[in-house]
């Protein structure tokens, strides 16, 4: 009995060494393996904004329960309301925008439009010398599609607006059947070429700026189309004049999202949800 006892000692003892050599084997062989490295080199850049304002609507009010966040100044009863939304974001309701061409009740600001903006939300304001990072998601509902003989009609779908100049350095609209930004050096790139498939659902846009009155501004567009993941970035410009304002005399830039400028005699209405602003 006491030999059968000592040599199951001496097994035991020799599974021990034998487990604590591959122990010790696996950590050499995983000495380089930073389990948070990747975690870390993903954050870096998100890190460095910070959430200056955003616009979710889970209020379900059209100012999003942010006080300074205008949500229409078009007097007609739906040219601005909440709609529900459903999909993969978790948020439950969204703005929508409409504006139908000739009707006075759709005409603010000295044009048909129905737009929300920020401009009273001191935080959301820009001002030379500012780096901002911009999203919105936008929902064409039931958009029209442009045929050869229709007019050319620009509709606007978000802005950076400055108070002073009539240049708006920012926008992005719908031209034809695509989606256009207007630059602040009057170039003009397709953020969505075709917009045929995607009507009625929603598409997401990220524009990063350095505002600078100076050529020495940079911007850098990008789109998440739907079933992608992630932004994919359409277009970077360097060394130009993105600030057409005169800061130290009182203006001051600020975002605005909806409708501005239909067909004659046409109606559109497009949702927006998720206006985000990021500093830092």
């Amino acid at each position: 009995m006491k030999k059968i006892n000592a040599l199951g000692s001496c097994a035991l003892f020799l599974l021990l060494l034998l487990g604590s050599s591959c122990r010790t084997a696996g950590s050499e062989m995983n000495s380089d393996i930073n389990p948070n490295a990747d975690i870390g080199q993903k954050n870096v850049v998100a890190d460095t904004y910070q959430k200056l304002l955003e616009v979710n609507y889970e209020t379900n009010t059209t100012d999003s329960g942010i006080p300074g966040v205008n949500g229409t100044s078009a007097t007609a009863p739906d040219a601005a309301y909440i709609v529900p939304r459903t999909g993969s974001t978790g948020n439950n309701y969204a703005i929508a925008h409409k504006v139908v061409e000739g009707d006075p009740a759709y005409f603010s600001d000295g044009n048909y439009r129905s737009e929300s903006d920020a401009m009273a939300v001191q935080a959301a304001r820009f001002h030379d010398g500012d780096i901002r990072r911009y999203e919105f998601s936008v929902l064409l509902k039931d958009w029209p599609l442009w045929n050869a003989n229709d007019p050319i009609k620009e509709t606007n779908l978000f802005q950076c607006k400055i108070t002073g100049p009539p240049y708006v350095p920012v926008m992005i609209r719908v031209v034809r059947n695509t989606i256009r930004t207007r630059n602040p050096d009057t170039s003009v790139v397709d953020l969505v070429p075709d917009i045929t498939p995607y009507i009625n659902q929603w598409l997401d846009f990220r524009v990063d700026v350095t505002w600078s009155s100076t050529n020495t501004g940079n911007l850098r567009y990008y789109v998440k189309l739907p079933g992608n993941s992630d932004y994919t970035l359409v277009k970077e410009y360097s060394n130009i004049r993105t600030y057409t304002g005169d800061s130290p005399n009182g203006q001051f830039g600020y975002v605005k999202w909806g409708i501005y400028g239909v067909p004659h005699s046409g109606t559109r209405i497009a949702y927006h949800d998720d206006i985000k602003i990021f500093g830092k």
